[in-house]
């Protein structure tokens, strides 16, 4: 007799109302995915819901009272006023929470957040992007619930290797805002046309955020070799990627998770220029898949690492390389294999 499906209720912020295509949005919805391609019954809760549908809160007490596991992925304003809510009908509801991080910030919110430091000792597990972060939740508060699961790309490409020598041509693929380092990418553009150079290319893919809006337009006009390609959709990603040679990620966010943009580097086959945020080291290996660069003060050293990867060849064909190799870890037959038994899944399906 076959076992019944698992019941999953994936919750979170999926952004279909307003379509937006950011870190949080996508791994919402690509754990939704994953789960369905592994053979269970998958509902949703979109958080976004809220805003537009008075009956959400309803339709959420309905979801809840049916699901089995709650799949939960939260970024702060969701962790800080809807976990609480999820723990207590957890037990009214009888079912299991299983919460996945979004970015690198979870030990820092708990701090002044003691409730949900109890009740997230008390759930079935916890998710973490990367193993420092695991360090740090069971070092600072003991817990012993945790799982590593990277992040997600449902790719299976084959990069063809990209490169003309004497030239330069990279990429920014991330929500375009100055804590991401954009200021620090128009800084080697300033550097480049004081040079009188036109054998370098740099190209931003992403949503501008508005309040950096004025000022990246501006910059983007001050610079011929410099373009705005709009949003990338997430499946020609990987084609776009691999005719550039680098990834540019200086971000200023010192807990960035796993950036997804650092993952669709390494499967379209090129390696990533970033600087040195929390978990840069143990996502991106210095000299092999990319360059990290000192996280403060690091115009200088940006600039003499892009100029480089321009000089030697063998060296940026060779991260080239390694960067797809990378790549394996985070496709989603990889996380398949993580999940299946912890979630109990006896339906599972290899794809």
């Amino acid at each position: 007799m076959p076992r019944k499906r698992t019941k999953i209720l994936v919750f979170g912020y999926f952004g279909k109302k307003s379509h937006i295509q950011e870190g949080q949005s996508v791994k919402t919805r690509n754990m939704s995915r994953l789960f369905k391609e592994m053979g269970c019954e998958v509902d949703e809760f979109d958080t976004e819901s809220f805003r537009y549908d008075k009956l959400a809160i309803f339709k959420m007490i309905r979801q809840l009272f049916k699901c089995e596991k709650l799949c939960l992925l939260p970024a702060y304003n969701n962790l800080k006023y809807f976990f609480p809510i999820l723990f207590v009908f957890s037990k009214l509801f009888r079912y299991d929470i299983y919460l996945f991080t979004i970015g690198g910030r979870l030990h820092i919110y708990l701090k002044s957040l003691p409730i949900h430091r109890w009740m997230m000792r008390r759930i079935k597990c916890v998710f973490n992007e990367t193993h420092l972060l695991g360090n740090y939740l069971h070092d600072m508060y003991g817990y012993t619930n945790l799982e590593y699961c990277p992040n997600i790309k449902f790719v299976n490409y084959s990069p063809q290797k990209h490169h003309t020598d004497g030239e330069l041509h990279l990429v920014f693929l991330a929500r375009i805002i100055m804590e991401k380092g954009i200021d620090v990418i128009f800084g080697y553009a300033d550097w480049l046309l004081k040079q009188s150079r036109n054998n370098v290319t740099i190209d931003f893919y992403g949503m501008v955020d508005h309040k950096d809006k004025d000022y990246f337009e501006e910059q983007i006009e001050k610079y011929k070799f410099v373009t705005y390609k709009g949003v990338a959709q997430q499946s020609d990603i990987p084609q776009i990627l691999e005719k550039y040679d680098a990834m540019l990620f200086p971000t200023h966010y010192p807990t960035e998770g796993i950036p997804g943009s650092v993952i669709d580097a390494y499967i379209s086959g090129i390696p990533v220029i970033a600087s040195d945020w929390t978990y840069a080291r143990e996502l991106i290996e210095d000299g092999k898949t990319g360059t990290i660069i000192t996280f403060e003060n690091n115009q200088k050293e940006f600039i003499s690492v892009c100029e480089e990867y321009l000089r030697n060849t063998e060296m940026l064909n060779s991260m080239k390389d390694n960067a797809r190799v990378r790549a394996a870890e985070y496709h989603a037959d990889n996380i398949k294999q993580i999940l299946k038994n912890i979630f109990n899944i006896w339906h599972f399906i290899q794809h």
